[in-house]
């Protein structure tokens, strides 16, 4: 089932890179999927490893998959959502890696969720080091990419206009909350409360995730190009202020220039009528003379 998990990683990486190969989303679709993969490949052989040396060793080598994840998840939603487009928070990237690669290191020299193995019914089992500071660390670090992801991602569905985008949110995030609850429950719940007999499968489980992103890309078109996605490109690759309305007249779309020009942060005047812009450009008048 794991090394299955392995082949279905791959193929979905491989398939949304070839579907659009040129946007900086797909390749890190398509880091994120393989990430998962070595992690799925690595514990599918460290199960029947011959001896517990050789299982400590495929378990540490699985050490990229679950350390960079996380932060290639939040990466993913910070690109999918358009929040790295403001340069102050392109600073992010660097506060979600660092710690990555540190517990990526760790992982693979001397363990970080687990320091050793212990051999059940089905195979080797990492022994969740529960007392350990670095467990704990991990756990924050994993747990705060998630929420985060989650939370981006559930503000721009309430945000976006289009029914499409809205869609496309609620699956991403329902799946990857689904998908963490269930990787929890197996790789800490699950032994917490004595149940060490059923293997550690949350790679496996993590496919709930897959499926979400399976869904919006072949249904909902995620991350192929569209009309809307289009647009936006063209409107703030202007340089003058370009503000878009609907026959009601709320603002569907500002470009970049809108907003500093006015001060607002991206999104603020979605679905505003647009007297706040009027409202706004009165006061600094006001204050100018």
């Amino acid at each position: 089932i794991t090394f299955l998990a392995f082949v279905v990683y791959v193929y979905l990486g491989v398939y949304v890179l070839r579907l659009k190969p040129r946007t900086n989303l797909s390749w890190i679709f398509f880091a994120l999927c393989m990430s998962c993969a070595i992690w799925a490949f690595c514990i599918a052989f460290m199960f029947p490893a011959p001896n517990q040396e050789t299982a400590w060793l495929w378990f540490r080598y699985s050490a990229p998959g679950w350390c960079l994840g996380p932060a290639l998840l939040l990466h993913f939603n910070l690109v999918l959502t358009g929040k790295l487009k403001q340069p102050k928070n392109r600073f992010l990237l660097f506060l979600i890696y660092i710690p990555a690669v540190v517990f990526m290191f760790l992982g693979m020299t001397r363990g970080v969720t687990a320091t050793t193995l212990i051999y059940e019914d089905f195979g080797w089992s990492p022994l969740n080091a529960v007392n350990s500071p670095l467990y704990w660390s991990y756990a924050i670090f994993y747990v705060f990419c998630i929420i985060i992801s989650i939370v981006i991602v559930y503000r721009w569905g309430k945000k976006a206009v289009l029914m499409r985008e809205k869609k496309q949110a609620w699956l991403v995030g329902w799946c990857t909350f689904m998908g963490t609850l269930l990787a929890f429950a197996s790789e800490t719940l699950g032994p917490a409360l004595g149940y060490t007999s059923v293997p550690k499968m949350p790679v496996v489980l993590w496919l709930v995730w897959a499926y979400g992103l399976w869904v919006s890309i072949t249904k909902y078109r995620l991350m192929v190009l569209s009309p809307s996605i289009a647009a936006n490109a063209i409107i703030d690759s202007i340089s003058d202020l370009a503000i878009l309305i609907n026959p009601s007249g709320k603002i569907i779309n500002v470009n970049q220039a809108v907003n500093k020009l006015l001060n607002y942060q991206e999104d603020v005047l979605l679905n505003e009528e647009l007297k706040i812009i009027t409202a706004h450009t009165g006061e600094m008048a006001a204050i100018q003379e």
